[in-house]
Protein backbone atom coordinates (compact mmCIF):
# COMPACT_ATOMS: atom_id res chain seq x y z
CA UNK A 1 0.00 0.00 0.00
CA UNK A 2 2.66 2.53 -0.95
CA UNK A 3 1.56 6.00 -1.92
CA UNK A 4 4.04 8.30 -3.51
CA UNK A 5 3.86 12.06 -3.71
CA UNK A 6 6.39 14.45 -5.15
CA UNK A 7 9.08 11.80 -5.46
CA UNK A 8 9.00 10.45 -1.89
CA UNK A 9 7.30 7.37 -0.48
CA UNK A 10 4.61 7.69 2.17
CA UNK A 11 4.72 5.99 5.55
CA UNK A 12 2.11 4.55 7.90
CA UNK A 13 2.43 7.49 10.29
CA UNK A 14 1.72 9.98 7.49
CA UNK A 15 4.42 12.15 5.97
CA UNK A 16 2.84 15.43 7.07
CA UNK A 17 -0.02 14.58 9.42
CA UNK A 18 -1.11 18.11 10.29
CA UNK A 19 0.17 20.25 7.45
CA UNK A 20 -0.58 21.27 3.92
CA UNK A 21 1.23 20.63 0.68
CA UNK A 22 0.77 19.10 -2.76
CA UNK A 23 1.32 15.44 -1.80
CA UNK A 24 -0.86 12.78 -0.19
CA UNK A 25 -0.53 11.73 3.41
CA UNK A 26 -1.85 8.49 4.80
CA UNK A 27 -2.53 6.83 8.08
CA UNK A 28 -3.28 3.10 7.80
CA UNK A 29 -5.88 2.72 5.04
CA UNK A 30 -6.92 6.41 5.11
CA UNK A 31 -5.46 9.06 2.83
CA UNK A 32 -5.69 12.83 2.74
CA UNK A 33 -4.21 15.90 1.13
CA UNK A 34 -4.79 19.57 1.87
CA UNK A 35 -3.45 22.12 -0.57
CA UNK A 36 -3.57 25.02 1.84
CA UNK A 37 -4.35 28.47 0.49
CA UNK A 38 -2.96 29.11 -2.97
CA UNK A 39 -2.74 32.60 -4.40
CA UNK A 40 -4.79 32.69 -7.56
CA UNK A 41 -3.43 33.45 -10.99
CA UNK A 42 -4.54 33.71 -14.59
CA UNK A 43 -2.35 30.70 -15.32
CA UNK A 44 -2.69 27.27 -13.71
CA UNK A 45 -1.49 26.88 -10.11
CA UNK A 46 -0.89 23.33 -8.82
CA UNK A 47 -2.88 22.49 -5.69
CA UNK A 48 -2.25 18.73 -5.35
CA UNK A 49 0.12 16.45 -7.27
CA UNK A 50 0.96 12.84 -6.44
CA UNK A 51 1.21 9.30 -7.81
CA UNK A 52 -0.69 6.44 -6.22
CA UNK A 53 0.89 3.08 -5.41
CA UNK A 54 -0.40 -0.39 -6.30
CA UNK A 55 -3.77 0.13 -4.54
CA UNK A 56 -6.79 2.17 -5.58
CA UNK A 57 -8.37 5.05 -3.67
CA UNK A 58 -11.99 6.07 -3.21
CA UNK A 59 -11.76 9.78 -2.45
CA UNK A 60 -13.89 12.80 -1.72
CA UNK A 61 -12.49 16.05 -3.11
CA UNK A 62 -13.62 19.56 -2.25
CA UNK A 63 -12.74 22.65 -4.27
CA UNK A 64 -13.02 26.12 -2.71
CA UNK A 65 -13.34 29.02 -5.11
CA UNK A 66 -11.71 32.41 -5.11
CA UNK A 67 -11.96 34.15 -1.75
CA UNK A 68 -10.56 37.59 -1.00
CA UNK A 69 -9.17 38.08 2.49
CA UNK A 70 -9.87 41.80 2.52
CA UNK A 71 -13.29 41.75 0.83
CA UNK A 72 -15.26 38.55 1.39
CA UNK A 73 -18.28 39.90 -0.50
CA UNK A 74 -16.38 39.82 -3.78
CA UNK A 75 -14.85 36.91 -5.65
CA UNK A 76 -14.40 35.50 -9.10
CA UNK A 77 -14.55 32.38 -11.19
CA UNK A 78 -12.08 29.55 -10.76
CA UNK A 79 -11.70 26.35 -12.76
CA UNK A 80 -10.10 23.30 -11.18
CA UNK A 81 -8.66 20.68 -13.56
CA UNK A 82 -8.27 17.12 -12.30
CA UNK A 83 -5.77 15.27 -14.44
CA UNK A 84 -5.26 11.50 -14.23
CA UNK A 85 -2.12 10.33 -16.04
CA UNK A 86 -1.91 13.71 -17.80
CA UNK A 87 -5.46 13.49 -19.18
CA UNK A 88 -8.20 15.83 -17.96
CA UNK A 89 -10.68 13.71 -16.03
CA UNK A 90 -12.79 16.44 -14.45
CA UNK A 91 -13.20 20.18 -14.91
CA UNK A 92 -14.93 21.96 -12.04
CA UNK A 93 -15.98 25.62 -12.19
CA UNK A 94 -16.47 27.39 -8.87
CA UNK A 95 -17.88 30.93 -8.75
CA UNK A 96 -17.69 33.07 -5.64
CA UNK A 97 -19.14 36.35 -6.85
CA UNK A 98 -22.23 37.57 -5.00
CA UNK A 99 -25.41 35.66 -5.97
CA UNK A 100 -23.35 33.05 -7.79
CA UNK A 101 -22.99 29.27 -7.56
CA UNK A 102 -21.81 27.56 -4.35
CA UNK A 103 -18.29 28.57 -3.39
CA UNK A 104 -17.26 25.00 -2.43
CA UNK A 105 -17.98 22.07 -4.74
CA UNK A 106 -17.52 18.36 -3.94
CA UNK A 107 -16.42 15.50 -6.19
CA UNK A 108 -16.29 11.78 -5.35
CA UNK A 109 -13.74 9.91 -7.42
CA UNK A 110 -12.07 6.51 -7.74
CA UNK A 111 -8.35 6.83 -8.41
CA UNK A 112 -6.76 3.72 -9.90
CA UNK A 113 -3.47 2.09 -8.96
CA UNK A 114 -0.24 3.64 -10.25
CA UNK A 115 -2.07 6.82 -11.30
CA UNK A 116 -0.44 10.23 -11.58
CA UNK A 117 -2.88 12.82 -10.21
CA UNK A 118 -2.53 16.57 -10.66
CA UNK A 119 -5.08 19.18 -9.60
CA UNK A 120 -4.55 22.70 -10.92
CA UNK A 121 -6.65 25.85 -10.71
CA UNK A 122 -6.92 28.96 -12.87
CA UNK A 123 -8.93 32.07 -12.01
CA UNK A 124 -10.17 35.22 -13.67
CA UNK A 125 -9.75 37.44 -10.60
CA UNK A 126 -5.98 37.93 -10.48
CA UNK A 127 -5.54 39.92 -7.30
CA UNK A 128 -2.76 39.30 -4.81
CA UNK A 129 -5.09 38.86 -1.82
CA UNK A 130 -7.38 36.23 -3.41
CA UNK A 131 -6.93 32.52 -2.70
CA UNK A 132 -8.31 29.08 -3.57
CA UNK A 133 -7.75 25.65 -2.01
CA UNK A 134 -8.75 22.02 -2.34
CA UNK A 135 -8.74 18.94 -0.17
CA UNK A 136 -8.86 15.18 -0.65
CA UNK A 137 -9.95 12.62 1.95
CA UNK A 138 -10.32 8.97 1.12
CA UNK A 139 -9.68 5.32 1.75
CA UNK A 140 -7.05 3.07 0.20
CA UNK A 141 -8.09 -0.40 -0.98
CA UNK A 142 -5.75 -3.31 -1.78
Amino acid sequence: MALVGGGGAGNVAGSNPTGTGTILNYIGNRVYGYSGLKQIATSFVTHLEFTTGPSYIIAHLEFAGTIGEGDISSGGNSVFMVRLNDEISQQIKVGTSAESMPCVLPLDILIGPETKVKIDCISNAATSNYFTCCSLVGRVYA
